[in-house]
């Protein structure tokens, strides 16, 4: 195997651990290191507390919910509101 195939192999898995390392999903916690703050929360009826980030003009709604026995709150899920 030549010299500029293997660089183009290590160029093609580099660029894709990137977009994986991009896609994780977000949490209340990574939102808000990289700037984002609280604007608003909400009671959700099925359990759980609705949270609204905002970091200029990103905003992203997450679901956070606990149980009886869990040491700290769980992010659920977060979404960009379009």
């Amino acid at each position: 195997m030549s010299f500029r195939t293997i660089a183009a192999y290590v160029a093609v898995f580099a660029s894709l651990s990137a977009t994986v390392m991009a896609e994780e999903a977000a949490t209340v916690q990574s939102l808000i290191k990289q700037g984002f703050a609280i604007v608003g929360t909400f009671q959700i009826p099925t359990g759980g507390a609705g949270l609204l980030l905002q970091n200029k003009d990103q905003v992203f709604f997450c679901l956070a919910t606990e149980t009886p026995t869990s040491p700290a709150l769980t992010t659920r899920y977060c979404k960009p509101v379009q």
